[in-house]
C-alpha cells in the first residue's frame, strides 16, 4: 500500500508538473502573440491613421497624394554627384488627387518650414535626425532619387506621416519647355516682381508667360526683403 500510494503520489506530481508547464507555455505564447499583434498594429497605423485632439482618423485610401519639386539647379537632374551640391528644393508642391470625386487639391509648403531632416555620414550610414529648413534635404541626397525619397519621408512626417505615393522633381531648364509645351500661361501678376537687375512684373500687369519669363515669374525674389519667399510661393502656387 506504501509503494502504491507513494506511485500514485508521483504520478499527481508528474501530472501538476506537466499542466502547470502546459498552462505556463500557453499564457507565455498568449502574452507574446498579443504582444507582437499590437506592435503590428501599431506599425500597421502608422500612416493609416492619424489622431487629432483626443480623435482617431483614417486617411482616405481614395487619395493619391504627389509631392512635387522645384531644383533650383540647371543641367541633369538625375546625375549622381557627392551629396550637399544636389541643388535645393526651392519649390514644394504636394498634389492630392480624389479619385472617387474627380477633385485636385494642392498644398504649398514654405521651403524654410522646419522639419526633422536626415543625412548620410562619410560611410553612407544615416546619421541622427537634425532640425532645419526643409529646403536643405534635398541637397543632402547622394544622386536625385536618394533626393527625392528623403523629400518624401521629409514631408510625410511633417504631415503627421502621410502616405505619399508618386514623387515628381523639374530643375530649373524645364520650366520654360513644359511651360511652352502647354502653350503658355496667362495670369495677373501677383505682385511686383523684382531684384538687383531690375523689375520684371509690375503688379497687376496682364501677362501671357512663354519661355524664360515663366521661369522669371516663379524664381525671381529680392533676397535682401523679408518675406520674399513667401510671395514667390504664392506665384508659384497659382502659375
Amino acid at each position: 500500500m506504501r509503494r502504491f500510494k507513494k506511485i500514485m503520489i508521483g504520478v499527481l506530481i508528474v501530472l501538476l508538473l506537466i499542466v502547470w508547464g502546459v498552462g505556463g507555455t500557453y499564457f507565455y505564447l498568449n502574452y507574446k502573440g498579443q504582444k507582437q499583434l499590437k506592435e503590428s498594429e501599431v506599425q500597421d497605423r502608422e500612416g493609416t491613421y492619424i489622431t487629432y485632439q483626443g480623435k482617431e482618423y483614417r486617411y482616405n485610401d481614395d487619395m493619391i497624394n504627389i509631392l512635387f519639386m522645384g531644383i533650383d539647379k540647371k543641367g541633369g537632374i538625375e546625375e549622381e554627384v557627392a551629396p550637399g551640391v544636389q541643388g535645393l528644393a526651392d519649390s514644394i508642391l504636394l498634389v492630392s488627387l480624389d479619385t472617387t470625386n474627380d477633385n485636385l487639391f494642392m498644398w504649398a509648403i514654405p521651403r524654410d518650414t522646419m522639419a526633422q531632416l536626415r543625412r548620410t555620414d562619410e560611410a553612407g550610414n544615416f546619421a541622427e535626425p537634425f532640425e532645419d529648413k526643409i529646403t536643405l534635404q534635398y541637397g543632402y541626397g547622394n544622386g536625385a532619387q536618394e533626393s527625392c525619397e528623403l523629400m518624401e519621408v521629409a514631408v510625410s512626417n511633417l504631415l503627421f506621416k502621410l502616405p505619399i505615393q508618386r514623387y515628381v522633381s523639374i530643375n530649373m531648364d524645364a520650366v520654360p519647355i513644359v511651360n511652352d509645351a502647354v502653350g503658355g500661361v496667362s495670369l495677373t501678376a501677383l505682385e511686383t516682381v523684382a531684384n538687383s537687375k531690375g523689375i520684371y512684373f509690375n503688379e497687376g500687369d496682364q501677362v501671357h508667360l512663354m519661355g524664360q519669363d515663366a521661369l522669371n515669374y516663379i524664381q525671381i525674389r529680392d533676397i535682401n526683403q523679408i518675406g520674399s519667399a513667401m510671395g514667390r510661393l504664392n506665384r508659384q502656387n497659382l502659375s
